[in-house]
Order: C-alpha cells, then structure tokens, then sequence
C-alpha cells in the first residue's frame, strides 16, 4: 500500500509523541523543526489528529 508523503509524516510525528512521558509536551513547531517541515504544512496535517481525537492540542504562548 502506498500512503501519501503527509500520512507518513504525521505517522513519524505520532509516534514521536507517544514517546513523551506523561505532561511533556511538543509544539508543532519543533516537531517541523526536528523533520525538516515547514511548520504550517505540518500544523495542518496535525490538527486532522486533533479533531479525530488522536492528539490533544493546547493553545501556545503566542496563540499558537
């Protein structure tokens, strides 16, 4: 099965993510920064999970 480049870069991601302990977090933005994404893309790609219920999302310093 061939899957689209951005499933394969939000798979890379939520697994990232599951890696974390408990309370530690991860911005969109360093996860762009640590796979080489622009952050917007990435950002997009990202709340498809937030809104399935996958990941949850809290609101940054900035807004973001």
């Amino acid at each position: 099965m061939k899957l689209p480049v951005s499933t394969e870069w939000v798979l890379h991601c939520a697994s990232s993510l599951a890696q974390l302990l408990p309370g530690e977090i991860a911005s969109a933005a360093q996860l762009a920064r640590y796979y080489d994404l622009p952050a917007p893309y990435l950002a997009k790609q990202l709340q498809l999970l937030v809104r399935a219920g996958v990941l949850a999302a809290t609101t940054g310093p900035r807004g973001g």
